[in-house]
């Protein structure tokens, strides 16, 4: 799915914002912007194609990347948080937790045992 929209003529341009910018406050009505479309046609053709909805997905792909930095980095929690998107570490440590069930440092104390 994610191929298929990455070479979408029209949905690359979201895909590519996503992607290189995790951090801003993407909203359904700046990615449409993004892609020179409505915001009911672009949430519908995304959701289409990813099987997901747009900021679904955004929240999704946050989380991935936050687990990577907490993997493989030395970046505080909320230096992590920051960088994916959210204001607080607080907002990002509860949201976090209730993706992976596990708290952000104790997703990092897992994946280094």
């Amino acid at each position: 799915n994610w191929l298929n929209a990455l070479v979408h003529p029209e949905l690359a341009n979201a895909l590519a914002a996503i992607h290189s910018q995790p951090e801003v406050a993407w909203t359904v009505e700046t990615l449409a912007e993004k892609c020179c479309m409505s915001r009911s046609k672009f949430a519908n053709l995304f959701n289409q194609i990813m099987g997901e909805p747009p900021l679904a997905y955004l929240q999704q792909h946050r989380f991935r990347l936050a687990s990577q930095h907490l993997q493989h980095s030395q970046l505080s929690i909320q230096q992590i948080a920051h960088q994916v998107g959210y204001s607080s570490e607080t907002a990002f440590s509860q949201a976090f937790k209730k993706y992976y069930t596990y708290s952000p440092s104790q997703y990092r104390n897992q994946s280094h045992k």
